[in-house]
């Protein structure tokens, strides 16, 4: 799960400290789905969706929760550019519980 600081503009580049985190902790086998708790507001260059999920074939969906319309709205858009089953919530819990069921299933 991920936070990102208020104001971020984030892309694929700036994200290579959290893919080789993720790589350190899950490698290429263990399964595991990425959730983004969108607390703050913060940009995000949704094609690097393409170049991050290549890196992870371990990697079963996208999980995205938000507490307002506009990033309700953003994370929608975000869909389009995702070849993994995603879902937006506006619970942790409820995106917790959607990430087990993934990974139950695989």
């Amino acid at each position: 799960m991920t936070e990102i600081k208020e104001g971020i503009i984030l892309n694929f580049e700036k994200a290579a400290v959290l893919f080789q985190l993720g790589k350190e902790h899950y490698g290429n086998k263990t399964p595991f789905v990425y959730i983004s708790n969108r607390i703050n507001s913060y940009s995000f260059e949704p094609t690097a969706h393409y170049k991050s999920t290549d890196l992870f074939p371990n990697l079963l969906g996208f999980a995205v929760v938000t507490y307002d319309l506009l990033n309700k709205e953003v994370a929608e858009l975000e869909q389009v550019f995702l070849n993994k089953p995603t879902q937006i919530f506006h619970t942790l819990d409820d995106a917790i519980a959607w990430v087990e069921q993934l990974i139950i299933r695989d």
